[in-house]
């Protein structure tokens, strides 16, 4: 929880940076004088993180290993 209290209303408008070790929140705090325009909670939701599938990468091999080569090379002396 986080609780923030302005010492003073001549113009007390910010800014907040909360990180964790997931997750980097920027907010803008802003002075409001109608009920109206308060939030008082503020709830964030996130997506399920993606289900690992049962495919394997393959390796793919040796790519030089196949038909085509380079060559042939000569040795300078």
């Amino acid at each position: 929880m986080v609780a923030i209290k302005p010492i003073t209303d001549q113009e007390p408008n910010t800014n907040l940076v909360i990180n964790t070790n997931r997750h980097t929140y920027l907010l803008e705090l802003k002075l409001v004088t109608r009920a109206a325009d308060m939030t008082y909670a503020l709830r964030f939701t996130y997506p399920e993180p993606p289900k690992k599938t049962g495919d394997v990468r393959r390796d793919p091999g040796n790519p030089c290993d196949g038909p085509v080569q380079n060559g042939p090379y000569q040795k300078r002396s």
